[in-house]
């Protein structure tokens, strides 16, 4: 058979049939005129994978799909030695152990970008160690230490600038959402609102409570959408999910329990870690067994195995009751962490 020679309503019945954006990216691979016929079809946002963590001494980078039930590795010779510290955009920090070899840089480890940074091992800012940060495209946005700050650098930048009076040490997370950055404060319970170019203060808001340490997810420029998911002990849970519809209003907050077509990617247990307690958001439409979902993650060791591998299972419990299924499992070392995998050299 003359698979190059198929008719283009034929191919686009086989797209039509093909759910997960990895699928795609094997339908281009198949011949040229497939690729042709696919770019009018753009690739369908794929749901969050789990970040595992690699061991320093290695070259892969190892990633979980849930859709798939499968573990990726992916070689990329820059990671020896070197932390590597997850966003929710796609993009992966790549942070050396030694200083003699300071290069910092971004990666998209499914496309092979790579963004180089400003040296970290100089005197003044250097890159904290519990970075929290997220690249806009043209800008990165995180924690610095020495002092400890928040700064933004773009490609190509000599030294980082600090970003007004902000600290590093209240800043929990950083998203960046339709050209803006989000920089979600726990001390005061506040998002700062930064332009995504001139990185300039343009709104502040509140958060409804005090105390507590949220998950926060822009939804669109209008909608911001809050949880807290707290285990007070190993038989009681407590869950709420807060929606504001409108930005230059903090009071009309509103508990909700659906979603609609969104799920919520998180760890299973509250827990002071910012890169495993705060949840990525992401459309389900494509796969309505998780639609309106929590979807989270929760560590079991074996005292039968290695003690540094434990198994990793992932669990989907409805908004509405809670109720739970174990969705799939994999093993890793310590806590991974969601990214949305990012199968474009620029982001969207």
């Amino acid at each position: 058979m003359d698979w190059a020679g198929l008719l283009p309503e034929v191919l686009g019945a086989i797209l039509e049939k093909l759910i997960e954006s990895t699928d795609h990216l094997r339908f281009r691979c198949v011949c040229h005129s497939w690729r042709s016929f696919a770019r009018s079809h753009p690739v369908p946002s794929p749901l969050p994978w789990l970040h595992l963590p690699h061991n320093p001494n290695t070259t892969d980078l190892r990633f979980y799909s849930l859709s798939e039930d499968r573990v990726y590795k992916i070689p990329f010779p820059e990671i020896y030695n070197s932390r590597v510290i997850g966003s929710t955009s796609g993009f992966l920090l790549v942070v050396p152990n030694s200083s003699s070899d300071p290069q910092v840089m971004i990666i998209n480890p499914f496309t092979g970008t790579r963004v180089h940074l400003p040296n970290i091992y100089r005197p003044g800012p250097r890159i904290y160690p519990d970075i929290v940060w997220d690249y806009s495209g043209s800008v990165v946005v995180g924690n610095l230490e020495c002092p400890q700050v928040v700064a933004y650098c773009r490609p190509g930048d000599h030294s980082w600038t600090r970003i007004g009076n902000l600290t590093s040490d209240t800043i929990y997370k950083i998203v960046y959402k339709a050209g803006s950055f989000y920089l979600f404060e726990c001390v005061s319970a506040k998002i700062y609102v930064l332009d995504g170019e001139t990185l300039k203060l343009t709104r502040i808001i509140e958060l409804p409570h005090h105390g507590f340490k949220f998950s926060v997810f822009i939804v669109s420029p209008d909608d911001i959408l809050l949880c807290t998911d707290l285990c007070f002990n190993e038989n009681t849970r407590w869950v709420s999910v807060l929606l504001n519809q409108n930005f230059l209003d903090e009071s009309s907050w509103s508990n909700v329990t659906d979603i609609g077509n969104y799920a919520l990617f998180g760890a299973y247990r509250y827990t002071l870690d910012c890169h495993s307690s705060c949840y990525v958001l992401s459309e389900a439409n494509r796969h309505t067994g998780l639609r309106n979902n929590l979807i989270q993650y929760e560590f079991f060791s074996n005292k039968y195995t290695d003690i540094h591998t434990r198994t990793c299972y992932i669990y989907a419990r409805k908004l509405r009751n809670l109720t739970c299924k174990v969705k799939g499992q994999c093993s890793c070392s310590s806590n991974p962490s969601w990214i949305l995998p990012s199968f474009d050299n620029t982001l969207q």
